[in-house]
């Protein structure tokens, strides 16, 4: 769809653009024209994150990508307002989506400091990026995680996973559950 009106966006973009309209092709078709005609007003030709943000009915403030931000500098405060404001609708942000996003991103960091990638470029390679601009982003999470909280991150987001769909026994909301799981990320 992007490809008939001569656009291009990033892995997080695409994501962004998916999360919003999910499986409702029409209604996505409709929104990437509307794009396209505010691109051409403006000269350019890539959905960029923050464009998509602005344009596109998506809560800039509280979403699993603002959240995964929060998480990666270890802001507390930030990231459990974050949840609290998501578990407010959980039709839009669901348990699963969040937990999937947290774990691609730890993931991520893992296979950066196994393959002990530091630079923008050389993330943006390891990781599959469509450019070095959107590195940026795991920059903080490698800089603030060793390589076994880490780990112990990805084993937190599999246990809370198991809690979130039933398979482990727990007597906590989904929300409880989140919000434990972002303290064990962060500390």
């Amino acid at each position: 769809m992007l490809a008939d009106h001569d656009l291009h966006t990033s892995d997080v973009g695409v994501q962004l653009l998916s999360d919003a309209f999910g499986t409702q092709l029409s209604l996505l078709e409709k929104e990437i024209e509307k794009l396209a005609i505010q691109l051409r007003f403006l000269k350019q030709k890539e959905l960029t994150k923050e464009f998509i943000l602005d344009y596109v009915n998506i809560d800039r403030d509280y979403n699993v990508y603002e959240l995964q931000d929060a998480v990666g500098n270890r802001n507390l405060f930030k990231s459990l307002q974050i949840v609290d404001q998501m578990s407010r609708n959980f039709g839009d942000n669901s348990p699963v989506k969040i937990l999937s996003t947290l774990f691609r991103f730890f993931h991520s960091l893992a296979l950066c400091k196994y393959l002990k990638t530091e630079q923008e470029q050389e993330i943006a390679k390891t990781l599959h990026l469509s450019s070095a601009f959107l590195a940026k982003n795991y920059k903080p999470g490698l800089r603030n995680f060793s390589a076994t909280k880490i780990k112990e991150n990805l084993l937190n987001i599999a246990q809370a996973d198991l809690m979130i769909k039933g398979i482990t026994p727990s007597k906590l909301p989904q929300e409880h559950t989140l919000k434990q799981l972002v303290y064990q990320l962060i500390n």
